[in-house]
């Protein structure tokens, strides 16, 4: 007995040596997330903060340091700074120099400033490290301010990737004109962001759906293809490679850019979702108007299904004739629809009694 006693002492002992183990584990990672999350924040507090004035000086820069609340409020070492300034280069590629003589001795500024203004990508990345740096100081009137920013990020490193290795995409979209799903293959060039939308510049051999948008080129140039990447149902990376237009000129493809906010689409893209039996999914299965997307649930006798259409009106009628076989889960503009529909035709009946 004062063996077993003593095995579940020492048992006891190991589970809780153990236990205290994880527990130190997962503290340090979440420490590590953390510095790491804080470290950023400091980076375009810097960035930031010498974006604003142009030159700074460190005494300057270490009061703006203190008034707000970084690191608790503690003066900032030149040991530290440098320290700092040595990881926004890595991370960044922006150098912080400093610059000696005449009256404005040892004021820090950016070197390659003009690099932020020429680089979209890096300004961009840039502002928004300020404006997160700003929330961050003013995290109290955080719900006052409303930001723009809800772009879709669907398919982005799929078509990035084609892009870098120059290779074909396989996409399907909707076509307007032809009112059905089309494969489409494109040439993918860049990507402009517009209006909260990625478009993709191509330029398309042969025919193109109506979903795209052409700009023509005045000086001999082929004209530019813009497709909106979320109109996109699939997109996938053929590992074809094309050979690209020697009369491609990025700046002119982006110069026209512009011109793609005054485009209005007829319609937007749905994906309605719902629950399907048997009898249901075959005819969903042998339609041809909408493009769909089938996910087996295990343990049901119903399978989740994802249409996707352009407009409301067929697929509204669509989904009333497959009557109690689906059960329609949302969007809720859908739903609403189809409340209203049902109603309407509750009324009529009605009256007819």
């Amino acid at each position: 007995m004062d063996c077993f006693k003593s095995f579940l002492l020492i048992s006891n002992i190991f589970t809780n040596f153990a236990r205290t183990q994880l527990c130190k584990e997962g503290m340090k990672k979440e420490s590590v997330s953390t510095k790491v999350c804080e470290t950023i924040r400091l980076y375009q507090w810097f960035i930031s903060t010498i974006v604003s004035h142009g030159h700074i000086s460190f005494s300057k820069l270490n009061e703006l340091w203190v008034t707000s609340r970084m690191e608790e409020g503690c003066p900032l070492s030149r040991t530290t700074f440098n320290r700092y300034r040595e990881g926004i280069k890595e991370l960044y590629g922006i150098e912080i120099l400093c610059e000696t003589g005449g009256n404005d001795k040892n004021k820090y500024y950016i070197r390659n400033k003009a690099d932020l203004y020429d680089d979209s990508t890096l300004l961009w990345s840039t502002n928004a490290m300020a404006l997160n740096a700003l929330l961050y100081k003013h995290d109290s009137i955080r719900r006052r301010i409303s930001i723009d920013q809800n772009f879709n990020m669907e398919h982005l490193d799929v078509i990035m990737e084609a892009i870098e290795n120059h290779q074909v995409l396989l996409a399907i979209t909707w076509d307007y004109k032809k009112r059905k799903h089309i494969p489409v293959r494109i040439n993918p060039y860049g990507l402009v962001l517009r209006q909260n939308q990625w478009f993709i510049i191509s330029i398309t051999e042969g025919e193109y759906p109506s979903t795209c948008v052409e700009m023509l080129s005045m000086e001999g140039e082929p004209a530019y293809q813009y497709y909106m990447v979320s109109e996109f149902v699939q997109v996938e990376n053929t590992g074809e490679r094309f050979v690209q237009n020697k009369y491609f000129k990025l700046h002119k493809a982006i110069s026209m850019a512009p011109e793609l906010r005054h485009h209005k689409r007829e319609e937007s893209k749905k994906e309605i979702v719902l629950m399907a039996n048997n009898t249901a999914l075959m005819k969903i299965q042998s339609q041809t108007r909408f493009f769909y997307n089938s996910e087996e649930n295990d343990g049901c006798d119903k399978t989740k299904v994802t249409l996707y259409t352009f407009g409301s009106d067929d697929v509204i009628d669509y989904l009333l004739s497959l009557g109690s076989d689906v059960q329609v889960l949302g969007p809720s503009d859908i739903l609403d629809l189809i409340r209203n529909k049902v109603m309407s035709m509750c009324q009529d009946y009605f009256e007819v009694i």
